[in-house]
């Protein structure tokens, strides 16, 4: 019988509705800097700031505007779970399984969370942020990352992601992979991960066991 002890979870659009706030942001600034680029928001979706500004953005005043405006525009953010992922992490935790998050987001963002969700850090033990790996989604990096920091390896790992690049990177640090249909839907990938969900409502320790048990993976 195959057994997990460590559940990582991105963050935004995995956790959080917050996804179609930053689509906001984002198209905002593909049109202003990058108008030869359709769908700019869904581009870098699961990319690190830091990786953005490499890729797409050389010049040293639009970084700091940009960065300005973020950070902004993340105070202000309404940071909300999900439907039944409080209860599901409660019940990880019940069962001794170690809970963190792995996200692209930096320290700044998950300050700004703080204020807004009470208790956020009780649910989980820790959180890997964009200043502790070099190489962004969809690279293996950050959730190899969160691994070691669990002491764990990667068959002990499972992985709740939304993004396509957050997907990639856990697939491609060998860990088993559950989609949640909050940013893309179910044939964009079912084929890129090992099980997907649409919601946490019926989510237990259980039945995760009974899914990574009962798959040919």
């Amino acid at each position: 019988m195959r057994k997990f002890k460590v559940a990582l979870f991105d963050l935004d659009g995995t956790l959080i509705d917050t996804e179609p706030q930053y689509s906001l942001f984002w198209s905002r600034i593909g049109r202003r800097y990058h108008p030869e680029i359709d769908g700019f928001q869904k581009i870098i979706k699961g990319m690190t700031l830091a990786s953005i500004f490499d890729k797409f953005f050389t010049d040293l005043k639009q970084r700091n505007l940009i960065s300005s405006e973020l950070s902004t525009f993340e105070d202000k953010m309404d940071y909300v779970y999900f439907e039944g992922v409080s209860n599901f992490i409660k019940d990880l935790r019940t069962n001794n399984i170690i809970c963190a998050i792995v996200t692209s987001s930096n320290m700044n963002k998950i300050d700004s969370v703080r204020k807004k969700i009470n208790n956020f850090e009780v649910f989980f033990d820790y959180i890997v942020t964009s200043e502790m790996f070099e190489r962004s989604k969809p690279d293996p990096e950050p959730y190899l990352k969160a691994a070691q920091l669990a002491n764990a390896s990667s068959d002990e790992c499972i992985v709740f992601e939304d993004s396509l690049n957050g997907i990639m990177s856990a697939k491609n640090a060998g860990m088993f992979t559950i989609g949640i249909t909050t940013t893309n839907e179910v044939t964009k990938i079912k084929n890129l991960c090992d099980y997907t969900i649409d919601n946490y409502k019926e989510l237990s320790f259980h039945k995760i066991n009974f899914i990574i048990n009962n798959l040919n993976i």
